[in-house]
């Protein structure tokens, strides 16, 4: 350390003067002065900080020069990005058009009175992507759409697309509400949304994500009235991309926000009702009986009711059978207002082809979900016991044509064709002897009195129960066949 401290050497000349005898001596006048200080330079490093090192394409990031060791304020500063000298001050904001990677290195001098110079760089690598693309399909609303302040509305249909480079970051998808039907980011009311973790490249091959279902909930300080509502992808800009004005798309329905819409109805199916121990079988009349009531705070419009019969007391749509479709006109209701209910009654033909067993009769209102109710549970009903099917066998027989071939398919006035006919009886008593087939000629495929002619009776020999039979009969083709 004795090299290093701080030390002054004075040097003093003696000059031996002779002059008139004077042979004494006396110092020369010091006029050396001290020598200048020197800055001992201290060892440090230098490192970057980046707001990101990573994104698509064109982006702007920012770098800042951190120092250990030394203050930044004594350091000659370069900033160089990919061999090109970018910047000399401590921060760096440096924008980026292409995709892959890019260098930027920060080299840092720091110098002392002499000259002297200690050095140290610092370097970090950038990886971008290109810019993406994100849009939107059609999107609608589900309903209802007449919904109160701080109520949560559902998207119904709809799909966000990436139709550019892939997107590592997670974007934010959001509804705006408008006044008008112009999407105005500086203007319209922002509704929070779900977050998007990334996203494929849509370069080569699709990348998208279904939005049905998807949920937002409306403030509940927004103000009541009607509003366009549009889908926005990346609200925030975090997302850079090739084309920024394709990111929001409108509903295809809009909302009214209206506070009176908190009073729901609440539909409910009750009293759903047969006769207890009732057995049918194939071709009976069933009837059941059963109310409506709307126990809610608001009138329902426009709903449909359905029923089934099924093998146990819980409903299953795919497997019941129904016996009221929700699509059929009578099960259409109008309007129901609040407190109000309504008796029904019905009557279902039994199939033939329904097995032995006990069946209970279940209904649903509302069956196509489209009233938002304050109770969603009570819409099914079902009867308190089952009736029974208990197939009875026909005490009679059952002619059935079942397959008919004619040969030759052409022919001439005064010729013939061969008919052959398939006739079954699956009933439990045998046909009658000499039975009738009438064969009728006819220019359409439907047999009707205006285009059909008769062109032989001809009585046939008995099919036994449960049995079948196939005639070939030769039919004569007249020559005043028009």
């Amino acid at each position: 350390m004795e090299a290093i401290r701080r030390h002054r050497e004075v040097i003093v000349a003696m000059l031996v003067l002779g002059a008139c005898g004077d042979d004494g001596a006396r110092p020369a006048d010091d006029t050396s002065g001290p020598e200048a200080e020197v800055t001992i330079l201290p060892d440090f490093t230098v490192a970057i900080e980046a707001s990101t090192l990573s994104g698509n394409t064109p982006i702007t990031i920012d770098f800042a020069a951190k120092a250990e060791g030394v203050e930044l304020e004594r350091l000659q500063l370069r900033w160089i990005v990919d061999d090109v000298l970018a910047g000399e001050e401590a921060t760096l904001s440096f924008p980026f058009y292409r995709a892959g990677a890019s260098t930027v290195i920060l080299q840092a001098d720091l110098r002392n009175e002499l000259g002297d110079v200690k050095t140290a760089d610092a370097v970090v690598t950038v990886n971008l992507l290109g810019c993406a693309d994100l849009r939107f399909d059609q999107v609608s609303l589900r309903l209802p759409t007449d919904v109160p302040p701080g109520a949560e509305l559902a998207l119904q249909s709809g799909r966000l697309r990436n139709e550019g480079d892939r997107i590592d970051g997670s974007f934010e998808v959001a509804l705006a509400l408008s006044v008008d039907d112009r999407y105005d980011a500086g203007l319209d009311r922002l509704v929070e949304g779900f977050v998007v973790d990334g996203m494929a490249s849509g370069l080569t091959s699709d990348s998208s994500r279904d939005l049905a279902g998807e949920r937002f909930t409306l403030p509940a300080d927004v103000v009541p009235g009607p509003y366009y509502v549009f889908v926005v992808a990346d609200p925030g800009g975090v997302v850079n991309e090739c084309q920024e004005t394709n990111n929001h798309r409108a509903t295809t329905n809009s909302i009214l926000v209206d506070p009176a819409a908190g009073r729901l109805p609440d539909l409910a199916l009750e009293n759903l009702a047969i006769p207890e121990g009732l057995v049918v079988s194939q071709g009976d009349n069933l009837s059941y009986s059963f109310r409506l009531r709307n126990g809610g705070e608001a009138e329902a419009r426009q709903f449909r009711y359905a029923f089934w019969v099924s093998s146990d007391p819980t409903l299953d749509r795919d497997e019941d059978l129904p016996i009221v479709l929700a699509s059929e006109e009578n099960a259409r209701v109008q309007s129901m207002p609040a407190g109000f209910e309504l008796g029904f009654f019905k009557t279902w033909t039994v199939p033939a082809d329904l097995a032995d067993g006990p069946y209970w009769i279940i209904g649903e209102v509302d069956a196509t979900g489209v009233i938002a109710e304050s109770d969603e549970d009570n819409n099914v009903g079902v009867t308190a016991f089952p009736f029974t099917m208990r197939y009875e066998e026909p005490q009679c027989y059952d002619l059935a044509l079942t397959d008919v071939q004619v040969t030759p398919l052409s022919t001439y006035w005064g010729g013939s064709v061969l008919l052959t006919a398939t006739v079954d009886n699956p009933g439990i008593l045998p046909t009658p002897e000499d039975w009738t087939l009438r064969i009728y000629l006819s220019l359409t495929q439907t047999l009707s009195p205006d285009n059909a002619i008769l062109v032989g009776t001809y009585p046939l020999e008995a099919i036994p129960a449960r049995g079948s039979k196939t005639y070939e009969i030769l039919v004569p083709i007249a020559s005043d066949l028009p």
